[in-house]
């Protein structure tokens, strides 16, 4: 292939892909005009380029005459880069997000048999902040990230972790059996778990009691495979941030949940 042609194939491939990511959240389905005024090309371009993306299934005809949406061959591609992808990866991007809003830490936890694990986190950029070592482990029964994914596990799991031994670490700590299945039930319930204390007494080097802000990630089943936690010294959790955290820590474990299959 000569470098003309070269350079003309990659003039006709960056315009094809120019018509496909016309579309967006926002647009998820346009007419050949609206293709055309975005990618700023004459509709008789937008034709043919319409016409070879949707030969090769990315782009279908959508609910009305002359207008186009995002086809099957989408999907299946982006199946295949979720597969790709840990859990972690897939969460990244929202913990990110949730850090700089927050200015907190922002931690992602999992089941691992009968302990919970840190798998990631994003710290907080201030002077007193929490901070988790990836591989830490928590009891199921103590701190938000193990409540808000205990409440959504198998119920004969729950009644094998409510069964065995749970000790008691802080004086906030619960351990009767009861009260933690109302516990469960209101997680389940409300979507998000606030807890402070119940672990451990203090951050290091600071008198102050940790606090956590989780909400369960769920999988297409319904079941708690992560939970996504903002945590903090209990001194910064104020009735107005506790209010702005839960909405953070719901929105961000629903979109994740999204991308669990």
């Amino acid at each position: 292939m000569s470098p003309s042609s070269a350079a003309s194939g990659r003039v006709v491939l960056a315009k094809a892909l120019d018509v496909l990511f016309a579309f967006d959240e926002k647009h998820p389905e346009l007419t050949v005009q609206e293709i055309a005024e975005r990618v700023e090309q004459p509709k008789s371009t937008v034709y043919r380029y319409l016409a070879l993306l949707a030969e090769k299934g990315l782009l279908e005809r959508g609910s009305a005459e002359h207008r186009y949406r995002l086809g099957l061959r989408i999907l299946e591609l982006s199946r295949l880069v979720r597969q790709q992808l840990s859990l972690a990866d897939l969460a990244l991007p929202v913990m990110r997000e949730i850090a700089a809003a927050s200015e907190e830490t922002v931690m992602l936890a999992i089941p691992e048999k009968a302990r919970v694990i840190c798998v990631e986190q994003v710290e907080s950029h201030q002077s007193l902040r929490v901070s988790f070592a990836r591989g830490m482990t928590f009891p199921f029964h103590a701190s938000s990230p193990s409540k808000a994914l205990l409440a959504f596990q198998e119920p004969a799991f729950v009644e094998q972790i409510l069964a065995g031994e749970l000790e008691r670490y802080t004086d906030r700590t619960v351990t009767d059996r009861e009260r933690l299945k109302e516990e469960l039930h209101e997680i389940r319930a409300n979507g998000y778990c606030v807890v402070w204390g119940e672990l451990a007494s203090s951050i290091t080097g600071n008198p102050a009691p940790i606090a956590g802000v989780s909400a369960a990630i769920i999988d297409p089943r319904g079941y708690g495979v992560a939970s996504l936690n903002i945590c903090l010294p209990s001194f910064r959790l104020t009735p107005e941030c506790t209010e702005s955290l839960i909405r953070l820590v719901r929105d961000g474990a629903s979109r994740i949940s999204q991308l669990v299959d």
